[in-house]
C-alpha cells in the first residue's frame, strides 16, 4: 500500500443504489484484521461495537487523541443500511460534528454482507 492514498481492500462491483461512505482510525491488529479478513471483525473478547465517522477528516482528528491508530479504514455502503444501525451525535461532539455510527456485534453480520467496497490509508501520523 502507498502511505497517505487509500488503497482498494475489498471491491463488489454490482450494487448501483445510493452509498454513504464511512471511516475509521484502526490500529496495527485491526488494520491486519480488515486486510486479511476484508470484513470488519470484532476484537477478541470484544462485546462492544464499531464506531465510524462519516468524514476521513474527523476520524483523522481523532486518531491526533490515540496513538494507537495508525489507518483510515473507509467503508462503502448502501444509503439504506444506515436505518439499521445506530447513529448518535452524542459522542466526542467536538471531533465527531457530523455523528458516529455504532455497528454492535448483533449488527456485524448484516454490516460486513452489506460492503461495497473497503479502502485502507496508510500512515495516518503523516496526514496529522
Amino acid at each position: 500500500m502507498i502511505d497517505g492514498v487509500f488503497a482498494i481492500i475489498l471491491l463488489r462491483d454490482d450494487y448501483v443504489g445510493k452509498t454513504v461512505d464511512l471511516y475509521r482510525a484502526v490500529g496495527v491488529r485491526e488494520r491486519e484484521s480488515i486486510c486479511v479478513n476484508k470484513s470488519f471483525l470484532p476484537g477478541m473478547n470484544s462485546l462492544e461495537g464499531r464506531q465510524f465517522a462519516f468524514t476521513e477528516q474527523e476520524v483523522i482528528h481523532y486518531a491526533i487523541t490515540d496513538a494507537s491508530k495508525i489507518a483510515v479504514a473507509k467503508a462503502v455502503i448502501p444509503k439504506d443500511i444506515l436505518k439499521n444501525l445506530d447513529f448518535s451525535d452524542n459522542i466526542d461532539i467536538k471531533i465527531f460534528i457530523n455523528g458516529v455510527i455504532t455497528v454492535h456485534p448483533e449488527e456485524n453480520g448484516l454490516f460486513n454482507e452489506s460492503i461495497i467496497r473497503i479502502e485502507m490509508k496508510e500512515r495516518i501520523d503523516d496526514l496529522k
